[in-house]
Formats: structure tokens, sequence, C-alpha cells
């Protein structure tokens, strides 16, 4: 009974050590590349309209591009880090496809919804971690319960064993 503790005990560890790199790889590769919402906060305009909605593209596991969805079509073009963009939907509301910067940001938008073209300025801030927590819904997470199964399965058979073994040297006495 004893010699089938220690070696349920050495696969125990064995099985540790084998599953902790593992584990930690999975944690590094939970994000997939991808495009996810991310929640945001803004402030200006006159509160008729602004940003409706943020997306993050996801390349290598890092940001690399965000789509700004506005509340209507009337946007024409926007100023992102003195670069102008056009609207790139041609359908629905205006959307701008800008490189990430930074979590914080100035937009200023060109509305032509007005009697004449006007540009309004937004202070748009992102919630990343938001971002991080869709991106790795579901990613790796199916791999990281295979992995604690095995584990279970392993430490269920030793103890199957060990029982077993206990239980024939009792018979024999």
């Amino acid at each position: 009974m004893r010699k089938v503790l220690i070696l349920a005990l050495t696969v125990v560890i064995v099985a540790g050590v084998m599953m902790t790199g593992p584990v930690q790889v999975l944690a590094e590769d939970s994000i997939a590349d991808g495009t996810y919402p991310v929640e945001f906060t803004f402030e200006g305009g006159s509160g008729r309209g602004g940003v409706e909605s943020i997306s993050a593209e996801l390349n290598g596991g890092k940001v690399s591009e965000l789509y700004i969805t506005m509340t209507s079509p009337n946007y024409d073009y926007c100023i992102y880090y003195d670069e102008q963009y056009i609207n790139s939907s041609e359908e629905g509301n205006s959307v701008f496809i800008v490189p990430f910067v930074e979590e914080s940001f100035m937009l200023t938008a060109d509305t032509v919804a007005m009697s004449q073209p006007h540009e309004v300025d937004y202070t748009v801030t992102l919630d990343m971690d938001s971002l991080w927590s869709a991106a790795s819904e579901g990613s790796g997470s199916g791999t990281l319960w295979t992995v604690i199964a095995v584990i279970a399965i392993v430490c269920a058979a030793v103890g199957f064993f060990a029982v077993r073994s206990s239980r024939n040297r009792a018979n024999r006495r």
C-alpha cells in the first residue's frame, strides 16, 4: 500500500510539473486574432450624435486597428492623430478604421447633418480590460479544461489501482 501511495504521489507531482509549462503557454495564447468589441466612454459634441461603438482588431495578441462606428451616416471623415480618415462604410452609420495608438485619444469627426459641414471634437477613452475579456472568451479555455480533465483521470486511475492492490493484499491474508 505504501508503494502505491508513493507511486500515486509521484505521478501527481510529475503531472503537475509537466502541466505547469503548457498551462502558462495556454494563458499567453488565449487571445485569438480577430475583431472584438471594446467598451468606451466619450465626451464632447452636442449630445445629439457621437461614437456608437468601437471594435479592435487583434493581430499576434496586440491591437492593430480600431473600428470606430458613429451614431449617424452623416460623418464623412475624422481626424485622428493629425491624420484624416474617410468613412469606410457604404451602408449604415459611418465607420472609421484607424491604427491603434493609445487607450485615450482625441477624435475630430466632420458631420454634414447640419446646414453646412461641421467638425465635432470628442475625447474617447477605451476600457482595455473589456477587450481582453472579450478576446479571451472561448479562446484556449477548452484546452485548459482538457489538461484539467487529464490530470483528474490520471489521479482517478492511480486511486483505483491503489484500492485494488490494497484489496488483493487483504484477500491473500
